[in-house]
């Protein structure tokens, strides 16, 4: 009866665990990251959205996390600090992928980037270092840091699949798998020729532009001693016969992380700018600035065959001005370019043989982004002479007769802006019959010492023919990224997130201000024992241990409990 007893108390024990396996908790019962179905390749950012949490990389080298279920009063449920500077994230249902410049990896965790000693003996900070970081947020109030890979040199740009990790930096391009371990697994390295610039992904394919320095025969040089050279050989690679820049072609597939090099062909210039780059149909068409000849260059290039890439048309552009924005809008292109005016050059792009120039129109100031409506174009940019910030209205239904219906800027000379330096500073709520609500950040700078003084978001309604003022919030920090939520507006700064109504965007409302640094947080951060202040591991106990040295702690206290009672026996 005792053996009968036994054996059904065993079974009991392996159906309750069963039965545990199976139910589970809700992470548990999530489907695992090798079950969910492949996405096209995302774009990172510093905001991201996902399942009422928003996670935003906020003053550049922090992490903050909100609840935003109820976003008229989101709350600050999590945080933690990063030693480098942050510039990327991705989210993958609570597992955070973060591209970090300015730091490295030691012993597995992510640190801020070490001083180095080069040949000459010299301590010198490598800001060329940069590093991908994988966090465990599924419990958002102790986001814990589960893998650290170590990227060597400057970030160019980086896209991610569902499962993914592409990632282009200055001398190579790599992919990484996200495991079920929250590992990022090593998939693909392919070396680049040159000192990557500018990078342009689509669904399957990579464009890559490359500078250099030239030899007196026109051949590539990387100088070692100039941080060109692949950090994992102190030889330079063969030179490359080019211009001034090089296009390399790949083929990507976000399905398992394949990378193949194909074909490369020299330039004539350098690439400025992202969208100075744009792949349409089999050609691959860029705006570049040649220095020699002080203007700008639309070259358009067959990549058919992808291995052998050639030229076909070329167009000079805004001779003895600089090149700012540029968009590419199927068969035709906008190209600003600045002198002490604004010439806006509209060409047209439907014979790759021979792009013809429609239209030139001056206009005061400059545009640094270009956002196509139709039968409008939207820009922002800066006003006349450099001075503050402008956001123009232009009529481009007739492309060789393109009009100036509005200009408003700022009368601030020291306003400056995000969209001024990144096009995803600019939000656009579309509204009925083509209109929308755009809201710009402007930041007003003190001239004595450079720092942000005070910030606004401003709201504008933009229409088919008319750019008209409505109302505006003051909002502390410099303000980075704006979106809607749940028809709430939420705008994050360096410093605070602001929730807005703008049910009446003649009178926005601020329905609640949290902030950032949250002073008194108990951080999820602390410093490693033996880092001498360097190391800064994630999802800490003041102290210095891990979290994740908890469960190990506790199941060796009992294994030691289990062996005291066997000695006893």
């Amino acid at each position: 009866m005792q053996t009968t007893a036994s054996a059904a108390l065993i079974l009991t024990l392996l159906l309750t665990l069963l039965l545990t396996a199976s139910c589970g908790s809700e992470d548990d019962m999530a489907p695992s990251l090798a079950q969910q179905p492949e996405a096209t390749l995302e774009e990172s950012d510093i905001t991201k959205v996902e399942g009422g949490l928003l996670y935003a990389l906020v003053g550049g080298r922090a992490l903050r996390i909100f609840d935003v279920t109820q976003p008229r009063s989101p709350s600050l449920v999590g945080m933690t600090d990063f030693p480098g500077w942050a510039g990327e994230l991705y989210v993958r249902d609570g597992v955070l992928v973060a591209v970090l410049d300015d730091a490295t990896c030691a012993n597995g965790w992510v640190t801020a980037e070490p001083l180095s000693s080069p040949s000459d003996g010299s301590d010198v900070l490598r800001e060329s270092s940069s590093a991908v970081v994988v966090l465990d947020a599924r419990d958002p109030q102790t986001p814990v840091q589960m893998a650290c890979t170590p990227l060597k040199d400057k970030v160019v740009a980086s896209r991610m699949s569902e499962r993914h990790l592409f990632v282009v930096t200055a001398s190579k391009v790599r992919s990484f798998a996200l495991s079920e371990q929250l590992h990022l697994e090593p998939v693909q390295t392919s070396t680049l020729s040159g000192w990557v610039s500018q990078a342009h992904f689509t669904a399957s394919q990579l464009f890559i532009v490359s500078e250099g320095g030239s030899t007196g025969s026109g051949g590539w040089v990387q100088p070692c001693d100039d941080g060109w050279c692949d950090y994992d050989s102190p030889e330079p690679r063969e030179p490359v016969a080019t211009n001034d820049s090089l296009l390399q072609v790949a083929a990507t597939s976000p399905l398992d992380g394949s990378i193949e090099l194909q074909g490369n062909l020299g330039l004539e210039g350098v690439v400025t700018g992202r969208f100075h780059l744009d792949a349409y149909g089999a050609t691959f068409r860029l705006v570049t600035y040649r220095w020699d000849y002080a203007d700008s260059l639309l070259q358009i290039i067959d990549v058919s065959d992808p291995w052998t890439p050639r030229r076909r048309g070329s167009l000079s552009l805004g001779a003895g001005e600089e090149l700012k924005g540029t968009r590419f809008v199927d068969d035709r292109v906008y190209v600003v370019t600045f002198r002490q005016i604004d010439p806006l050059w509209v060409v047209d792009l439907s014979d790759p043989d021979a792009p013809a120039l429609l239209s030139e129109l001056e206009v005061p100031g400059w545009s640094d982004f270009l956002f196509p409506r139709g039968k409008t174009l939207l820009t922002v940019g800066r006003g006349d002479g450099g001075v503050g910030v402008a956001v123009s209205l232009f009529d481009v239904s007739d492309a060789t007769q393109p009009r100036l219906l509005r200009q408003l800027t700022t009368s601030s000379w020291g306003a400056e802006s995000e969209a001024n330096i990144d096009h995803r500073g600019v939000t656009l709520i579309e509204g009925d019959e083509g209109t929308a609500l755009l809201a710009l950040p402007i930041a007003h700078v003190d001239g004595y010492c450079g720092a942000t003084a005070s910030s606004e978001l401003r709201l504008l309604d933009i229409t088919a023919t008319d750019i008209i003022p409505r109302g505006s919030i003051e909002q502390q920090g410099n303000i980075r990224r704006s979106f809607l939520v749940k028809g709430t507006l939420l705008s994050v700064s360096d410093t605070e997130l602001v929730a807005v109504d703008i049910q009446d965007p003649d009178y926005p409302e601020v329905t609640a201000r949290v902030d950032t640094e949250a002073t008194g947080y108990d951080a999820t951060t602390c410093m490693d024992d033996d880092a001498n202040g360097m190391v800064v591991p994630f999802g800490c106990e003041v102290g210095g241990s891990p979290a994740g040295a908890w469960p190990l702690g506790l199941f060796l206290l009992a294994l030691w409990f289990g062996r005291q009672r066997l000695a006893v026996r």
